[in-house]
């Protein structure tokens, strides 16, 4: 496993700490993807379902910032604007060439380059941001409760 959920995570122990989970467990089967050299469709097809499940989550994770009076929720939506232009980004750069295209050296380099670039996607973002909200969970409670389960939809 590239990605494993981690104690100092934990968020809620709720909706927010399942879509999170959710979220590493995309990008662990992208990092498999890549490292196994899959074809470059698999790749782009994983990392889509990323980017479609976090902007559900940071709907929802706004959502719940502002009925619980988050001070920083206008900073941490502008974040999570920025985090989604990111990986659509990486994601176009991705498209043009694959694994299979390029030397192993290369090819070793994209590897590593697609493990940094999702760990301060999410993982930097979960303990250096979201860990803020921490304090604020038990005013998102109600709101939360009436939340589905994202991996259910």
């Amino acid at each position: 496993m590239y990605f494993i959920w981690k104690d100092s995570m934990t968020i809620d122990n709720g909706i927010i700490d399942d879509d999170h989970r959710h979220l590493i467990e995309i990008m662990d089967g992208i990092m498999i993807l890549v490292t196994s050299k899959a074809p470059q469709g698999a790749v782009l097809a994983m990392l889509k379902a990323l980017l479609d499940f976090g902007e559900k989550h940071f709907q929802r994770e706004e959502m719940l910032q502002k009925a619980a009076g988050f001070p920083e929720n206008e900073s941490h939506r502008r974040i999570h604007d920025q985090l989604l232009n990111d990986l659509r980004a990486y994601i176009a750069d991705l498209s043009n060439v694959s694994c299979q295209d390029l030397t192993p050296e290369q090819c070793h380099k994209r590897i590593h380059e697609t493990k940094r670039f999702l760990t301060r996607w999410l993982i930097a973002h979960i303990l250096g941001e979201d860990t803020k909200m921490r304090p604020y969970v038990e005013r998102m409670q109600p709101v939360a409760t009436a939340m589905p389960l994202l991996r259910a939809s």
